[in-house]
């Protein structure tokens, strides 16, 4: 009676999402504190989130706020544990699982040189899933020292031979 079940068309066109945030509450909210300026405060939740809730979509967002703020020891910590969530999830392909664990393996090597995983295989599926995505700089850096870090390893020919075939 009183004319409000009338709606206009504009009114009932649904309004255009803000870029940049997440229909993810969290990564809202870790938006927001980002762009204030509160990046500590964004990574506490974040790793305080991902000791509970490992979400691919936290993790990498913890792993950009860490570089962005250089805090190089927690990114290799985390980004190990990362790694880790990756190749134990089995939700997404292996190639594309071991795509983003290189890439992240990368990104730690960047922060520590002296980072490293101590299964060969692992390494070189790694360099191979950088190399088969033409990221051929993550695979020169993933297998770099391949020979010394792994002497007995029965994949160091396959490993030298990806070596050239980027080179």
């Amino acid at each position: 009676e009183l004319g409000f079940n009338e709606v206009k068309e504009a009114e009932a066109s649904p309004r255009k999402a803000v870029t940049g945030l997440s229909a993810d509450p969290l990564l809202k909210e870790i938006y927001i504190l980002n762009i204030e300026g509160m990046q500590d405060e964004a990574i506490k939740r974040l790793q305080k989130t991902v000791k509970h809730d490992p979400n691919p979509e936290y993790y990498a967002r913890l792993l950009k706020l860490l570089q962005a703020t250089g805090r190089k020891a927690e990114l290799v910590q985390n980004g190990e544990a990362y790694i880790k969530y990756l190749l134990k999830n089995e939700e997404q392909p292996r190639s594309k699982r071991l795509y983003e664990a290189a890439g992240v393996y990368v990104d730690c090597l960047r922060a520590d040189p002296a980072f490293e995983i101590k299964n060969p295989k692992l390494v070189f599926e790694l360099g191979e899933a950088a190399y088969q995505n033409r990221q051929f700089d993550a695979c020169l850096a993933i297998l770099n020292g391949y020979h010394k870090r792994f002497p007995q390893s029965e994949l160091l020919p396959d490993a030298f031979l990806l070596i050239a075939k980027v080179l």
